[in-house]
């Protein structure tokens, strides 16, 4: 398996490719990419991955993939690491054979992109900034991935975008959310896809992934069980997970 060495690096929408994760080896070396975590900083980081592997990277290839940028202040992503099976240890729960935890030290840094990180913002801040309006909200094909990782609420569409002059104009997924969506052990979340553009121009079709912290909205839901968190959008079927309390 083959990763470039070059560090893309996308500030606006990602698009998600590949959304499933690998785990090999080639030359005694071994792989893993996905979507990631990140914690620490510059040159010393943490990638947490949706896999459940915890990587602690090199300062030497951080440095050389960021250019010396380090990840500023991103904390989602989607990157491959490379490392040897004796830097891989598990932690298993005592008197099992049931891991706990794995870690791999010396994680070299290969390749990956960074994923957009907005706030959830309550529905009357989306009126206030024009964002609701029918020439700006579009329909959404479908909700391809939806999961919680670490009070990240992630969210990958397929849908349309749009292309102005031969140029491509990504959208923005605004999440939303009003007091009456809030009940007992339960939030219902609207996602905005705003394309910013007419719905008459050309339009193309394609992947988007945005993130969005949530442990602060968690904690306002009322009741002692874990939160059913509910995304809705115009067009596709809503989708629902549970989500710890913090």
């Amino acid at each position: 398996m083959k990763f470039f060495k070059s560090f893309i690096i996308f500030a606006a929408v990602a698009v998600a490719t590949g959304l499933t994760s690998c785990l090999g080896d080639s030359d005694n070396t071994r792989y893993l990419y996905g979507h990631v975590t990140i914690e620490g900083a510059y040159p010393n980081y943490t990638l947490n991955f949706r896999q459940g592997y915890v990587a602690k990277l090199t300062p030497s290839s951080v440095s050389e993939a960021t250019q010396g940028k380090g990840f500023g202040s991103n904390k989602r992503g989607f990157f491959s690491i490379s490392f040897h099976d004796e830097d891989l240890v598990y932690d298993y729960y005592p008197g099992t054979e049931n891991v706990r935890s794995a870690t791999i030290n010396n994680a070299t840094l290969e390749s990956g992109t960074y994923i957009t990180t907005l706030s959830v913002m309550p529905y009357s801040t989306a009126e206030r900034q024009n964002i609701t309006v029918a020439d700006s909200v579009f329909s959404v094909n479908s909700i391809q991935d939806y999961w919680e990782q670490q009070y990240y609420l992630n969210i990958s569409i397929e849908s349309n975008y749009s292309v102005v002059n031969n140029l491509r104009v990504y959208p923005t997924m605004n999440v939303t959310y009003r007091d009456e969506d809030i009940s007992e052990n339960a939030i219902t979340l609207t996602l905005l896809y705003n394309r910013h553009t007419k719905k008459d121009v050309q339009t193309s079709s394609g992947s988007f992934i945005t993130a969005y912290p949530i442990a602060g909205l968690v904690s306002r839901v009322p009741g002692e069980d874990s939160v059913a968190v509910t995304v809705k959008a115009e067009g596709c079927k809503e989708q629902t997970i549970k989500v710890a309390r913090p």
